[in-house]
């Protein structure tokens, strides 16, 4: 028994420890981009004056829009692209099959570009099935390539060191026999399948880069955003950056190419030219891409940077990372002006949750304020409040914008999912970041007759266990936050 404890806890150290592979936490160079390549995106619902529930959406349509441009070169990175809906009953958009069609007719229009599509594991229920998106793709020839989780820290290494130890090598005994965890009305899944689900592991990311050349031009346009190409998320708020022809997409591509070099040593890298750098004095923002904990680095660093008067405006699907709550009280104390929004974690595609984690951090922030800190919650009626965006002003020449997959948990920012975000700064006449900040204040302030947000008081939760609950999911990474 002590032998076996001991080879337990090795792999569970190993897991833990195990080097990043290569091209992971990357922080690119800050480059100085121009107003007009920079554009904002938001996805909008909300309740109406007549009490009717309303959808304002972009991203999706853009990203569609996109891909037809795209003649030469396509890149995408998804996380969910399934057309599963959980126990949700409210109509829907089937976006997963619309993105399905787009590349299938892609395939058909420029047989001759280079496609990627990488995605993540639990769109097959980790090796279950195919959902019908993904499999129409296979037949057109169009495989998606699927990241090799395996490569990736443990999240959940009370868990995953036994997986490690011996778990992996459960069979698949007696095939899908298991009721599906995501979707009850979808094919059954397999006791490995929920082994490998188990580690809570995940490539987070949600990008695009498309590519095209004609004799005269090249175009090049990416999408860093906080949408999931899946029809159980369609009701969602979401947020995107779209950047145009400018070198910050070969830093995109560079991050993909290191997923893809792990996953399936597949070289992803395109063969026209992509942007160089230029200089110009229009060019009064600057642009840099970060993933996985140098997100997390260069938030802190901001958010520390802060003093008396400045501002913080967080909007956020799910915030628990302990340091980052540090920061904030400490911005706080230090006489910042705070405002947050966040979900109130009750629904998740037709079910009920608790409210865990965003309730019992909006507590201990409301509780340790000294009046400086606001919170509101997104007023959700079945859908996700799932944009994922950190906006400080140190006065109007000092705006920085923080946007992309990554929520603020310690799974999403300390090299454990793969995320990418992208950060902006500039001033009170970029464009883009004047959106951000007319986005977030329609939501606090309801705008135009909009329901978009409620009260701190309406989702108040103070209870102790909860909190207890919280703090021990968040430390050990047995969650799904």
């Amino acid at each position: 028994m002590g032998t076996l404890l001991l080879y337990v806890i090795v792999w569970g150290l190993w897991g833990v420890w195990q080097p990043l592979p290569e091209g992971l936490s990357y922080a690119s160079d800050i480059y100085p981009i121009a107003d007009e390549q920079l554009i904002f995106l938001a996805d909008h619902t909300f309740i109406d004056e007549t009490g009717t529930q309303q959808f304002e959406h972009t991203i999706f349509a853009t990203l569609l829009q996109e891909i037809t441009q795209a003649e030469d070169y396509l890149l995408i990175d998804m996380f969910l692209f399934n057309d599963q809906l959980g126990m949700a009953t409210s109509a829907h958009q089937a976006l997963a099959h619309e993105l399905s069609d787009a590349l299938v007719r892609h395939m058909s229009d420029y047989p001759e570009a280079q496609r990627t599509l990488i995605t993540d594991p639990i769109n097959t229920a980790y090796g279950s099935y195919w959902p019908e998106p993904l499999q129409r793709l296979r037949e057109a020839g169009i495989e998606p390539l699927l990241t090799d989780l395996t490569a990736l820290r443990d999240s959940n290494p009370l868990y995953s060191s036994w997986y490690r130890a011996g778990l992996r090598f459960i069979p698949d005994i007696g095939g899908n026999f298991i009721p599906n965890p995501f979707d009850p009305e979808h094919e059954r899944v397999t006791l490995s399948a929920v082994a490998r689900g188990l580690n809570f592991k995940a490539n987070h990311r949600k990008v695009f880069v498309g590519g095209s050349q004609t004799e005269t031009s090249t175009r090049w346009r990416a999408l860093v955003t906080s949408l999931n190409p899946h029809d159980g998320s369609s009701r969602h708020n979401n947020v995107a950056l779209m950047v145009k022809g400018h070198p910050i997409i070969k830093n995109i591509i560079q991050t993909e190419q290191a997923v893809a070099n792990f996953s399936g040593n597949e070289d992803i890298t395109p063969t026209l030219p992509t942007p160089v750098n230029a200089t110009s004095t229009e060019m009064t923002a600057t642009i840099r891409l970060l993933t996985e904990q140098a997100i997390k680095t260069s938030v802190l660093k901001r958010i520390d940077d802060l003093q008396a008067g400045d501002q913080l405006d967080l909007f956020m699907f799910y915030f628990s990372d302990r340091d980052i709550v540090r920061a904030i009280k400490e911005a706080d104390a230090r006489g910042v002006n705070v405002r947050i929004i966040l979900d109130p974690n009750k629904d998740a595609f037709g079910r009920e949750k608790n409210g865990i984690p965003n309730r019992q951090v909006a507590y201990e922030l409301h509780r340790a304020s000294v009046g400086n800190t606001e919170i509101r919650w997104c007023a959700t009626h079945g859908e996700q409040c799932h944009s994922k965006l950190l906006l400080t002003s140190r006065g109007d020449d000092d705006i920085a914008l923080s946007i992309g997959s990554t929520n603020f948990t310690r799974r999403n920012l300390n090299n454990l999912n793969l995320e990418t975000n992208l950060e902006v700064r500039g001033t009170s006449q970029t464009t883009a970041l004047r959106d951000a900040q007319q986005f977030f204040t329609q939501h606090w302030d309801n705008q135009d007759g909009r329901l978009y947000t409620v009260p701190y008081e309406t989702y108040e939760d103070s209870n102790r266990w909860r909190v207890i609950w919280y703090r021990i999911g968040e430390f050990t990474g047995m969650s799904l936050f």
